[in-house]
């Protein structure tokens, strides 16, 4: 029996900043982040099982067509392997360039080869199967090198300077589709030299190393949070439960909630299932602010949850 294999949380700079204060210098390379659904599957001798981010899934139990696709494919490859993409285009997500397509693509950007993730390009082309629907996601950029004694400020300028670029025209989609349109963001991997190009591949006895080393950085459109830049250093600082309620329960991440929850659409069924993952999804991702206003989490979350609850059940009704 194929077991899910789990796609460790991306955090963001700031939170990368925290944990490797200590570990000096590491290089980084980018990859465009699409605006989908998380998407994997395993290659087994009886043909490929399909997962969301968080469960193996099925033609009857599907996530937005993925396990349909992955079961008509005929995909076939070493045994155990599991590929890791984003699962995009019209249907799956809105507002965004690769929304633009005629069909849904499968866009490769790691590999889980026995204890290890692959996430360099060259490395996924060997296990990413032949089909017109299928890529490997290609690096942006150039490497760069961060400090994490001492982060200078060029570097984080440099990023959000290419975040803000991917943001106005996703470079991708318009060099392999012709399709111009909003882009959603960046992820940095650490690549082990500046002018190899080549990824670290990150294993998986550390499991957290991906949250530790690799991050993410979302234009302002599909910021969960209330960041004024798509990198930061530093945290947010908020003076009241109300502020920070504006701050963390944005549309964003309302949205992505949704998605994550409820695929086929909202249905009071699943308030419950909703709330809490807006508020676990809060409390990870703004733990440092939570910390800063020096209140109960309760008393934090709570508000949270109202204001999330409130903006489901109008989803609800439009159903």
């Amino acid at each position: 029996m194929v077991e899910f294999v789990k796609w460790p949380s991306i955090e963001a700079f700031k939170s990368v900043v925290r944990n490797s204060a200590s570990r000096g210098t590491v290089n980084y390379r980018g990859k465009v982040k699409l605006h989908g659904t998380n998407a994997a599957f395993t290659f087994t001798p009886t043909g490929p099982v399909a997962q969301s981010r968080t469960r193996l899934i099925t033609p009857e139990q599907d996530n937005a067509g993925f396990a349909a696709w992955v079961a008509g494919s005929g995909f076939a490859g070493p045994d155990g392997v599991t590929v890791f993409g984003e699962w995009c285009g019209p249907g799956v997500q809105r507002g965004v360039a690769v929304s633009k397509l005629d069909r849904k693509i499968f866009a490769v950007f790691a590999v889980k080869v026995g204890d290890n993730f692959l996430t360099d390009p060259n490395d996924l082309r060997v296990y990413a199967p032949k089909h017109p629907d299928v890529f490997v996601l290609p690096w942006y950029g150039e490497e760069f090198t961060v400090n994490f004694s001492s982060v200078p400020q060029s570097i984080v300028a440099h990023m959000n300077e290419q975040v803000a670029a991917v943001e106005s025209s996703d470079p991708w989609i318009k060099e392999v589709f012709g399709v111009d349109g909003t882009g959603e963001g960046l992820v940095y991997y650490p690549v082990d030299s500046i002018g190899s190009g080549r990824a670290l591949s990150v294993m998986d006895d550390s499991p957290d190393y991906l949250g530790r080393r690799v991050f993410k950085a979302k234009g302002e459109a599909h910021r969960v949070n209330g960041h004024k830049e798509a990198v930061a250093i530093s945290t947010a600082l908020l003076e009241g439960v109300p502020e920070f309620v504006a701050f963390a329960v944005t549309e964003a991440r309302l949205q992505q909630a949704l998605s994550e929850v409820c695929p086929e659409g909202a249905f009071i069924q699943k308030t419950g299932e909703f709330l809490k993952w807006v508020q676990g999804d809060i409390k990870k991702e703004c733990a440092e602010e939570m910390s800063a206003l020096e209140t109960e989490d309760g008393k934090i979350l709570g508000p949270c949850g109202a204001r999330a609850v409130q903006w489901f059940k109008m989803k609800c009704q439009e159903v």
